[in-house]
């Protein structure tokens, strides 16, 4: 009898030490996760407020982004050990034939339709975020890297063509908040602050007489810079070991180039006016991408 009381004693100091350590067992758990989704968005880069102050200089009256709607594929790769979690996210979009249209301000007005050719961007991203759980819900911040990279280009390839390349890469700071809305429904927010900077490569040829070439040249050569911040907005619906999600995605910019500068051959009034654009190209535009999304996340 004596032993059987000494066990029960034993059992009843035991269990909340046991039921600690199995807790801190399962919040060390490492839990892997993947993820898609799809981005309908609007694009408005920054190359079109540059294009619309450029030719203003020579009166002329510039229309916002046509046919700017595009789509992404987001892939998501993430991992959480207990209070830290780890993801690398990807996303790229290409708008084919985006256009606008300008006017001549004068006597006898002239009114035109311009395309930019390709435009596209791809976004990459590698966060760490610690989370700090409260009575309900979760904060999360931490830091990570963004990549940042923008192409346009047009022409044949052999008598005229613009390629233009932008390629960055910088810090951004994060902070992440889950509320759980019952059982199955999980609000979520997030929120970055980044600052990309990286090279540019630039070509324009074309076979207007006199024949141009334009390169980029200087010491340091140019380079590109995004400075601003991301909104993520979305509901989670657990479906088993998968998530099923909407949300909104607002990212926005400004974006300049640092060390602008362009030489031509021949040089002429033409290539003046590409160098004497070095103040508009430095000053800092609004770059803008936005959209709702559809996706799933399941657990490995």
């Amino acid at each position: 009898m004596k032993r059987l009381v000494l066990v029960a004693v034993l059992l009843t100091l035991s269990t909340p030490v046991l039921a600690q350590e199995a807790s801190e067992d399962e919040s060390s758990q490492v839990q892997w996760r993947v993820g898609v989704s799809y981005f309908g968005l609007a694009y408005r880069p920054a190359i079109h407020e540059t294009t619309r102050i450029s030719l203003a200089l020579s009166e002329q009256v510039v229309t916002s982004l046509k046919n700017n709607e595009a789509y992404g594929y987001p892939l998501l790769l993430g991992v959480r050990f207990g209070h830290l979690d780890l993801e690398l996210t990807h996303y790229d979009f290409t708008l084919p034939d985006a256009y606008f249209d300008t006017a001549f301000v004068s006597v006898v007005p002239l009114a035109f339709r311009s395309k930019y050719g390709t435009l596209r961007r791809q976004e990459n991203e590698l966060n760490a975020a610690y989370f700090f759980a409260f009575d309900g819900w979760s904060l999360g911040a931490g830091a990570g890297l963004r990549h940042i990279r923008t192409f346009s280009g047009d022409g044949d390839g052999v008598s005229s063509y613009v390629y233009d390349d932008v390629s960055t890469l910088g810090p951004q700071a994060i902070g992440r908040l889950e509320v759980p809305l019952g059982d199955f429904v999980t609000l979520r927010y997030g929120f970055d602050l980044f600052y990309t900077r990286g090279r540019r490569k630039f070509e324009s040829v074309s076979n207007l007489i006199p024949f141009s070439f334009i390169w980029l040249s200087g010491a340091h050569g140019t380079r590109g810079v995004f400075f601003g911040y991301e909104h993520n907005l979305s509901l989670g619906f657990a479906v088993g070991n998968a998530e099923i999600m909407l949300g909104y995605r607002y990212i926005r910019s400004e974006f300049w180039f640092e060390h602008y500068y362009v030489n031509g051959l021949p040089y002429s009034s033409m290539f003046r006016a590409n160098l004497n654009a070095a103040a508009i190209q430095t000053t800092s535009h609004p770059d803008r991408v936005e959209g709702l999304y559809f996706g799933i996340t399941t657990d490995l």
